[in-house]
Order: structure tokens, then sequence, then C-alpha cells
């Protein structure tokens, strides 16, 4: 204990602090000093000092002086000590805490425990979503800012500026000389509306004049004004809570009642509803989700927050998905699915909904429809937003896939059915012709009738050749919505799934995988569509069939079942063959992937020819297995080419055993054309069920990633702007549930804007730590939490938005400095050189002949392993992210460069935790 606090402890008259026993620090000329226990100091409105009316502010360990702030006037906030168990506190006369200032060796303790009570005050009320700081103080030094500037020192200072100042954004203070200065803490700012010349001074300057306690005096009542405000901000945010909670149950009785008649319900009518919305925004969305079959919900707090991308925010809500397109040419008239656009007039926003021959564009703030033309397309800013559907948060059979690439495609469907049935109809003219010409042309040599049949044989095959081409326009359709639908539903998933899924599989054969999503689509939308066909087709011909000869009819039926038989058999005999096969393929792929990115550090070990031995050990195996297939392909190949032969042989056959009466040629003729017409669907039929059977092992490859949850979609809370704040309590984890523990019972907590640091061995844990502040494990015991939220119950895609991280394996892509930098988030080319100068890399960028828009290639030749790592960390910082995660992120940096970027860091103001082998 220091000689000051050994003064404070022996002076003063003691008093037990706990529950049942608050302390009010509303006396000026009073201070305390924590003897004992541990003090919890609440905000209370005055009258409410109720344990419901508290809001927590902080925690005082023994040791710690607190002093009297006054009152803030009626209604104002009031400060409570509360103790725990066993808390006392020695209560002091202000004037004798000012006498320690007499003796010299009292007074640095002293100005110690001024600064920690500035510093705890002012990190309890300063609100989470701080502005950027644009200027960093340092203790004695002077500077001259502009008007909009944030000032925020490195630690607690007083300052005094030639302006007056906003103090955390509300409360004006004024600063202009040393009988007015003002304290600040580091987790604290202050706004300057003009030019102004700021210095900042120490405590220990200022504690010996007798003016130093009156800004003492002033900060107090900065911060009983600023609780105030606070506490009205969280009482109008607990209003608008409830009311959200009222809209959202008469919402959900409205939802109720809007899918009982969900049945009769129109588009129009949709759109009556919305039209005149109170938000247009939201509304046009809602009308494009509705024609996209997404369900579109208004993000948390939204109306009552300002929001920087309420479009982005609106899709992350709805769980969906969503990408900017460019609207330009005559755009109109191909089809693109809903879009979501903007009016050049007030950017308002619209809805544009494919109809009959174009788009229609709704303005849910003005109640109008007007189909899009070339005007009204200029009236459009040339910019939209197209939303992709995804697969929701449940698991997927290769049916539920299917069933969720059907939407949209009703109508193609019918016009494929309708085409189809009309085929198979027009498709009988063929053998009915023949027994026509045999039976009746020929043998009286008509002529006229002749040409009259070859005619309508021409005609009938300009009608099928004319309907075989609306069929491929429809199926044409069909396959690309429905492409388009599961590509879009499978990434989604891919980027949804947790990070612990990824361990399992190798980059290659993952890809193998996600693709054999899209196959298995292909394959039962085509098997539905052949099966469809050929089913019509079959059933009308089977008719005419058994018109012609019921005995034949069955012969012709057995050597249908025949083909199908042999093709299905066939397709069970590939079937392990298949399974192997596609498993060597996921294989091979990732091996692949593996040399072609790391071909430079196989040429700098000399291990090309291993490489190729290694790749080619496996593909040989693709090979014998792709191999044993064809084989039995083959097999099946010839069996089928010589079914046509068999099946005439078999109808001579019945004729001349079982003579069934009177047959004649042409009847017979007409007959065997017929039958070639069933066999090739046979031969179809078999074909569509072996092509089912070759999705069971895509199926089993793809069964992973279709049945894991992704993390998005469970039910949880939105985080919120998070301060900063961390805590890990009491965790355990470990990788495998009969593997060692990487981490046994670890706690630590960190405050807003703290550097902490990591340091041990390899395998000590320390990247452990930061995967699951990251939320890509989850502990086996203890929790997590952020601004004392727990972490699991928390939308983890939401709280990693406020993080910059840069892992030791972190890599570039492959484009430009400039979009490495800013990645898809919507910033600018000052943005990105902002970052750059802040990471230390603006030189060497500059330095570079395309500036910004260098490219880098895949292999990242072009930069060092410094500048990349610097790369790296401007784009972690270019967002301004509350915390940064760095792990081995400056490994590759020489001293001087370590010291430039850990300053730069400095004015972001963000909680830093770092991870490394050793400190420098």
């Amino acid at each position: 204990m220091t000689s000051s606090s050994e003064k404070l402890a022996a002076q003063g008259a003691p008093r037990e602090v706990a529950a049942n026993l608050p302390l009010t620090l509303d006396d000026p000329t009073k201070a305390w000093f924590v003897a004992s226990g541990r003090v919890e100091l609440f905000a209370a409105q005055d009258g409410e000092e109720h344990a419901a009316g508290r809001t927590h502010l902080a925690s005082l360990s023994p040791g710690r002086l607190m002093l009297g702030v006054g009152g803030g006037g009626p209604g104002a906030p009031r400060l409570l000590a509360i103790g725990t168990p066993g808390t006392s506190v020695r209560e002091l006369r202000l004037d004798d805490v000012k006498k320690l200032t007499e003796d010299s060796t009292s007074t640095e303790d002293l100005c110690t425990q001024i600064d920690a009570w500035i510093e705890l005050l002012t990190s309890a009320v300063a609100k989470a979503d701080r502005p950027r700081v644009t200027v960093v103080l340092h203790a004695d030094q002077e500077t001259t800012v502009k008007p909009g500037a944030i000032v925020s020192p490195t630690h607690t200072v007083w300052l005094i500026s030639s302006a007056p100042c906003l103090f955390l954004g509300s409360t004006t203070v004024s600063v202009e000389s040393p009988e007015t200065a003002f304290p600040l803490a580091d987790s604290g700012w202050l706004e300057v509306d003009s030019p102004a010349s700021l210095k900042a001074v120490r405590t220990s300057e200022l504690i010996g004049r007798t003016d130093f306690w009156e800004g003492v005096g002033r900060f107090h009542a900065a911060v009983l004004q600023r609780a105030c405000d606070n506490a009205d901000h969280a009482a109008q945010r607990e209003r608008v809570r409830l009311g959200e909670k009222s809209r959202a149950e008469r919402q959900l009785t409205a939802d109720a009642m809007s899918r009982l008649a969900e049945s009769i319900r129109t588009d129009t009518a949709i759109e009556a509803e919305l039209v005149g919305s109170a938000d247009p925004l939201l509304a046009a969305c809602i009308l494009v989700g509705e024609r996209s079959n997404i369900s579109i919900v208004a993000p948390a707090n939204y109306g009552t927050v300002k929001i920087a991308e309420p479009v982005r925010a609106i899709a992350r809500a709805s769980r969906t998905r969503l990408r900017r397109v460019v609207l330009n040419g005559r755009w109109w008239e191909n089809e693109n699915g809903p879009l979501l656009a903007f009016l050049k007039e007030g950017n308002r926003p619209v809805a544009l909904l494919p109809a009959a021959h174009g788009y229609t564009l709704v303005d849910p703030q003005t109640s109008t429809r007007r189909a899009v033309t070339d005007q009204v397309s200029r009236d459009l800013t040339g910019a939209g937003y197209m939303f992709y559907r995804s697969f929701g948060g449940r698991p997927l059979s290769p049916a539920g896939v299917l069933r969720f690439s059907l939407f949209g495609t009703t109508r193609d469907w019918l016009v494929l059915i309708l085409l189809g049935l009309a085929g198979a109809v027009l498709g009988l003219f063929v053998p009915i012709a023949t027994g026509l010409v045999i039976g009746s042309v020929v043998p009286n040599s008509n002529y006229r009738q002749l040409v009259l049949l070859i005619a309508a044989l021409v005609v009938n095959a300009v009608a099928l050749a004319i309907f075989e081409f609306v069929q491929e326009i429809a199926t044409l359709r069909i396959e690309s919505r429905m492409s388009t639908s599961v590509e879009a539903g499978v990434l989604d998933r891919l980027l949804n799934l947790p990070a612990s899924f990824f361990r399992q599989f190798s980059t290659g054969d993952l890809a193998m995988r996600s693709m054999g999503i899209g196959h298995i689509r292909q394959v039962l939308t085509q098997a539905a569509m052949s099966s469809m066909l050929t089913f019509v087709f079959s059933l009308v011909t089977f008719v005419l069939l058994f018109y012609y000869n019921t005995r034949l009819a069955l012969v012709g039926t057995v050597l249908f079942l025949i083909v199908v038989a042999a093709t299905v058999s066939t397709a069970f005999i590939q079937l392990p063959i298949e399974r192997k096969q596609y498993q060597v393929r996921g294989k091979v792929a990732g091996i692949l992937l593996q040399i072609l990115t790391g071909i430079s550090r196989l040429r700098v070990a000399g291990a090309e020819n291993r490489a190729l031995a290694y790749w080619a050990g496996h593909y040989s195996r693709q090979v014998r297995l792709s191999y044993r297939s064809q084989m039995v392909t083959n097999n099946l190949e010839t069996f089928l080419s010589s079914v046509p032969v068999l099946s005439t042989m078999a109808l001579f056959v019945v004729v001349v055993v079982f003579p069934a009466g009177e047959l004649s040629l042409a009847t017979f003729l007409a007959f065997s054309a017929a039958l070639a017409q069933v066999i090739g669907a046979a031969v179809s039929v078999g074909s569509t069920v072996s092509s089912v059977l070759d999705i069971i092992p895509l199926y089993e490859r793809s069964r992973p990633i279709l049945e894991t949850l992704p993390e998005s979609y469970a039910a949880k809370s939105d985080p919120g702007q998070l301060s900063g704040e961390i805590e890990v309590s009491h965790v355990s984890f470990r990788y495998q549930e009969s593997g060692p523990l990487v981490l046994d019972d670890v706690s630590l907590a960190i405050k807003p804007g703290e550097f902490v640091a990591f340091v041990g061995p390899s395998g000590a844990g320390k990247s452990t730590i930061l995967r699951l502040l990251l939320g890509f494990e989850s502990p086996e015991q203890g929790s997590i939490y952020y601004d004392n939220e727990d972490f699991a119950q928390l939308d983890r895609q939401s709280v990693r938005r406020q993080i910059g991280v840069v892992f030791q394996n972190s890599r570039l892509v492959a484009g430009d400095i400039f979009r490495n930098i800013v990645g898809s988030a919507p910033l600018t080319l000052d943005d990105a050189w902002e970052a750059a100068k802040l990471s230390g890399l603006d030189q060497d960028i500059q330095q570079m002949p395309m500036g910004m828009h260098t490219v880098i290639s895949e292999g990242e030749s072009t930069l060092s392993g410094g500048q990349r790592q610097r790369l790296l960390i401007a784009r972690a910082i270019v967002n301004h992210p509350k915390m940064l995660y760095f792990d081995e992120a400056t490994s590759a940096l020489d001293n001087v460069t370590q010291a430039k970027v850990a300053k730069s860091l400095d004015s972001l103001k963000a909680t830093r935790v770092v991870i490394a082998h050793r400190l420098s």
C-alpha cells in the first residue's frame, strides 16, 4: 500500500456499506476510501433507489478512492455505492484529501487515485458507439485541430482548448484556460466544433492549484448530465422494446390470420397491404421477398436507431443474401427476377416485379404501379439489389433440395407437360401411317392417299420439331431458375456453417462435395422431366399396342421390363464402384489444389517429383475405378444395341409359334413401329433409374453440408453496438472428447480499449483462446461474455462484424490492393488509404506503379512478408472495429515498423488481443 493510501486508510470514520446500507455519493465535500470488500457503483434516478431502478456502472476494489459528486437537481441520477458482504469504507472530508498534496511523497499516488476515479466514471457513462477518434493526444502535447475533430488521449489528462468542446458528444464544456481545464480519460472523447488549439496537461501539474477541485466538480456535473441522458435513452429504448414486443405479438396474430387466408390472397392484395407504408424501404423489400418466396423481417431497433446500410441490415435480419446489380441497357426486357431499386427523386425505394411482358414498378410510398419503359428506367438510379433464397436452418434431403429449387417454375413445368402430351399423341401417327401405307395405300396403288400421308407426316414432323423446340426452351428456363436457386443456397449454407465443420475436409474435397449438390438437383430434375414425358408417351403407346394385338402387346410389355431390369441391375452393380470413385476424386482434387497453391514451396524444396508421385498414386486408383465402371457401362450398351433385333426376333417367334388368328402385314408392321418406340421408352426409364441411383454416393458425400445446421439460423440475440468489453469466465476446452484439455479453467477480463497479449510456446493454447473468442469453437465448460452478455446467446456473425482479425495463416485474395483492403464493404478509396496509413503501408503503395490498383497474384509474390502482414492489418482495421484480434500479425515486421503500427492502432481506441510467441 502506498503512503497516501495508508494516510487515507488511517483517517476518517469507518462505515459499513451493504445492500441494505447503500451509500449515496451526493456530498461534494466528502470522499470515501474503500478499506475492505468490494464496492459496486450504481446510478439511480432520484426517488428510484430500489434495485429495479439501478444501473450498474463499475466495481471498486480495496484501496480505491471515491469522491462526492454532488446532486444534479430534482429527478437527476444519483450515485449509489453498495458493498458486498464485509465491505467497509472510510468516510473522509475532502479538505483532508486536499492536504495530501502538501506532501510530495503522497501527491503522485493521489494523482493516480484521481485519474483512476475519472477513468472509472468516464468509461461507465460513455456510450458504446463512440465516434472514430481523429486526434490522439499525449500528455504535455499541444496541437491544433480542425472543426469536427474527435479528440481522445492515450491516458487521463486535463485538456485546455481555445474553443468550447462537447464532452462525450452531448455536454458542452468550456476549457479555455488552466482555471477551467477539464479532465479526459482514454475511454472518453471531446468533439470540437470550431478550429481550436489544444493542450494536454498531466494531473500532477494542476492538482496543487486551488481551482483544481472545481474542475473535478465540473467533471462530476458533466458525468451526472451524461448519466441522465443515458437514463432517458434507456427509458426510450425500453419503451421502443415494449412497443416492438406488442407490435410483434400483433404481427404474430396477423400472420396467423394471413396464413389462413393465404390460399386466396393474390399479389395485388399483398401490394395493397404495403402501399403507403410508414417505411417504404421495408415495404419494398417485403414486396420483392413475397415474389421471391423470402420472408422479410425488420432488424432489431429498426426505425429507432440510424443504420448505416439498411438494405443489408434487412437482408441479415431476414437470413438471406443479396447482390448489388447494375440496371443498364434494356434490362426490363429480360427476366432477372424481382429487384429492389431506387428512384432518383428522393432516392425513394421501389419494387421491380416481373410481369407478363417486362417489369412493373411498385412505389409503396405513393401507392402507384406502372409498367417499366425506357422513360421509367431513366428515372431509376441505375443500381438495385437482387435477393437470393437460402436453405434456411433445417437439414435437407435430396427431395428437399428438389422442392426448394422448384419454386417459380410451375408455369414452365405446365408447358412441358402439355407439350409432352401433345408430342406423345402426334408420335402415334408414325405407326398408324405405317399401317395405312402397307394395308391400304400400297395394295390399292392409291397415289393420292400416299401424297396426303406424306404431307401429313411432314406436318407432323414440323409440329413435333416446334414442340421439341418449345420444350427445350421451357427446360432451359427450368434449369436456369433451379440452378441459380440451388447454387446460391449451397453457397449460403457453406458460408453459415460452423468453423469447426471445415476441419473435416480438405478444400478440394469440400469443393467436390458442394458441387455434388448441384449435380443431385440436375439429375433429379432431368429424371423428373424424363420420367414424366416417358410415362405420358409410354401410356399412350401401350394403349396403341393393346389395340393392335393383346398377345403381342404382352410380349412387348415383357421386353419393356427386361430392358428396364437390365439397366437398373447395371446401375446397382456400378453403385459401389461409383461410391469409391467419388471418394477418390475428392481426395485427388484436394491433393491437386494443395500442389497448385504450394507450387513455389515445392520448387524451393525440390520436391516436384515427390509431389507428382503422390498425386499419381491416387489418380491411378481413380483411373482404375473409372475403367471398371466404364466396362460395366459398355456391357450394358452392347446389350441395349441388340435389343431392337432381339425384340423383332421375339415378335416373329411369337407369331410363328403362337399364332393369334389373322394378323395382317400392315398391323404387324405398325405394331413393330410402336414397339420400337416402347423399347426406346424402356431404355429412357432405365437410364432415369440409373441416374437416380447414381446420386446415392453423391448424396452420401454431400450429406454433411446438407445436414449440418448453420450457426446463424439459431434464435440468438442481436448484440447491438459493442464497446469492446470481454470476459472469459472459467473456460475449459478440448478439441476431442478423449483428448487432453487445451485450456483448463481460464478466466480473464478485458476492459474496452485495453491491450492484452498472450505469450507462450507453441501448443500452449494461445490460438485456441482466439478461436473461442470468435465463436469458431465452443467451450466445454465456462462462458465468454461480450459487454456482459453471454456469447453463446448472441448472434455470432453480428459480433464478428465488429471484430478485426488477422490470423497467422490469413491469406490475400487475387485482385488489386484496394479490393483486398475494403473487400465487399461499401468503402471509398480514401478509406483504403486511411487504413493503409494506419498500418504503415501507405508509402509502400505510393511507390508501386499502379498504387492502390496494383494487382496481387494468387501466390502473393508481388509483396514481401512484412508488406503482406501490413496489408492484412489494413484489411482488419478499415471498418474501425471495436475489437482487434492479432495472431502473430506482426512477426515479419522490424521493431521500428512494429512501433509505428502500434502507435497508429492506439488511435482506434479498440480493444486489442494479441497472440505472440514473444513480445517485442
